[in-house]
């Protein structure tokens, strides 16, 4: 299944729209409610739930099974992005303006205090869970990148940093985490470590999207230059697991 937020420029009411894998519409009607722009949107790993984050400062928790009663978890501050955990039982959320919240996604009530009050942290964070569930990746468009221990509520991070970073991806065994810097390099970090283990460049124009292959052995990076590229990230990969 594949969920789509709709056109961001059009004057019509916010809407989330299902499509099945041959692209027809999976429910009667689009899921309605948002007030604003529906700005981010990702499926629980079983596909029993959907969350959408908006501008109009909430996000929606939608059950497959009751598509007409979802949650509404309400925030300080427009929505940037929404995770969950690998076992779909903790949903992590975003804003613009830095806050960052854990969420109990059976019932809707948030896990203990915010991870990062309102107003208080980097901006604009994209939230990427490990494989393992035990630690929340924090990647802001500042340049900051925190890794939270979800457990003890602590994180390490790195300074802030000039130019920003413009996408992240988490490779499939949560070791590597590369990121897209508004120069148009792409860096590949050793998660425990936060350190940097390559440097990849080749783009001229913004990087827009990076994926790692199911294997983790190579990284993909789309840019507005019109090129896609492939890059082999299996030594770093090996250096990783050798140092175990």
């Amino acid at each position: 299944m594949l969920i789509c937020t709709g056109n961001p420029g059009s004057r019509e009411p916010p809407t989330v729209l299902l499509f099945d894998l041959a692209g027809e519409l999976s429910v009667p009607a689009p899921l309605e409610g948002h007030k604003g722009q529906v700005s981010t949107a990702t499926f629980s790993p079983d596909g029993r739930r959907a969350a959408t984050g908006s501008d109009d400062k909430t996000v929606r928790l939608w059950t497959m099974d009751d598509l007409d009663h979802p949650r509404t978890l309400v925030h300080p501050d427009k929505v940037h992005s929404v995770a969950f955990s690998p076992d779909g039982k903790t949903l992590a959320t975003s804003t613009y303006l830095g806050g960052l919240w854990l969420w109990d996604a059976s019932t809707g009530e948030t896990i203990g205090e915010p991870l990062v009050k309102h107003n208080t942290g980097p901006w604009g964070l994209g939230l990427r869970f490990s494989p393992d569930g035990k630690r929340l990746v924090a990647v802001s468009v500042d340049g900051t990148i925190r890794v939270w221990d979800i457990a003890a509520r602590t994180f390490h991070s790195t300074p802030r940093s000039t130019p920003g970073i413009t996408a992240q991806a988490l490779s499939p065994d949560g070791r590597l985490l590369a990121t897209a810097r508004a120069d148009k390099d792409v860096q590949v970090y050793q998660l425990d470590t936060l350190t940097v283990a390559q440097t990849f460049k080749g783009h001229w124009e913004n990087i827009w999207t990076l994926a790692f292959s199911p294997d983790g052995k190579t990284l993909a990076s789309g840019s507005f230059d019109g090129t896609a590229k492939l890059w082999d990230v299996t030594p770093l990969a090996a250096t990783e697991a050798e140092n175990e």
